[in-house]
């Protein structure tokens, strides 16, 4: 999460970086980042495990045996990759000079305060999601809403960031109707992943040799559930969207961003 963070508050407040230190440090924080991934995903799946076999209709939860064990192992393969890639000279370097980067700032003399630079950053963020979101229809394809939900968690972190500056109350509603199109968003994209995943493994295990058939159509079984997930996630993304893209949300995302010049 921290490295989530860090990443959007580069991209976000580059401008008022100096120069070229996004730049350098943009990439570095996207290896770190790509790094987490796998791990990341794999924990999706087993968190979700016990309620996904409880769903199953054409088999039983003990024929989901190969597949979890599958799933454990891949985890502490790349458990074991990250720990290798925190343990290398590049990321001791990396934390080393961003943390000297960080303590050698000083406030520029002249530009805007935090407040300004609060209004506009969070202002920006909300007119893309604005505008990306409602540029997407029944027809769109997935890549669409996904580049949607990296939109919405940079305008969450963004706000998340100027939280001292605003009013709480407005504060809190702001991230409330957010969180409802974020969770939309990211069971939607969830899903889809877990669903190739669930395929690839499958095809895997079945190179492999040695597993049962049986546990083969419970995976199939259980893409089957993701898939339903998916599709109502999908479903609901118009009634999500249009909450927040509300002329009533909308004023208060104004009313947010103007009581920070207050």
């Amino acid at each position: 999460m921290s490295v989530r963070r860090t990443r959007t508050a580069l991209k976000l407040g580059a401008a008022l970086l100096p120069d070229g230190l996004a730049a350098e440090y943009g990439p570095q924080f996207k290896w770190l980042g790509d790094l987490t991934t796998p791990t990341r995903d794999l924990d999706v799946h087993l968190l979700g495990f016990a309620d996904g076999a409880a769903e199953l209709t054409s088999a039983g939860p003990a024929e989901l045996a190969p597949f979890h064990g599958y799933l454990l192992q891949r985890r502490v393969i790349e458990q074991r990759r990250l720990a290798r890639a925190l343990r290398s000279a590049r990321f001791t370097t990396l934390t080393t000079s961003w943390r000297a980067a960080l303590t050698g700032l000083t406030p520029p003399r002249r530009g805007p305060d935090a407040a300004h630079a609060a209004a506009k950053i969070i202002g920006r963020a909300h007119r893309r999601v604005l505008t990306l979101g409602g540029a997407i229809s029944a027809d769109s394809p997935p890549e669409k809403l996904h580049d949607l939900r990296k939109r919405c968690k940079e305008l969450r972190y963004a706000l998340e960031f100027f939280a001292s500056l605003h009013d709480l109350s407005a504060h809190r509603r702001a991230v409330r109707e957010l969180k409802g199109l974020q969770d939309c968003l990211g069971t939607y994209q969830d899903c889809q992943v877990q669903q190739q995943e669930i395929r690839a493994i499958a095809a895997d295990l079945l190179a492999s040799g040695g597993v049962p058939a049986t546990a083969l159509l419970a995976m199939g079984d259980l893409a089957s559930h993701v898939g339903q997930r998916e599709r109502r996630a999908r479903s609901e993304f118009s009634s999500r969207f249009a909450a927040f893209a509300s002329p009533q949300a909308r004023a208060r995302f104004e009313e947010l961003t103007a009581s920070a010049h207050s």
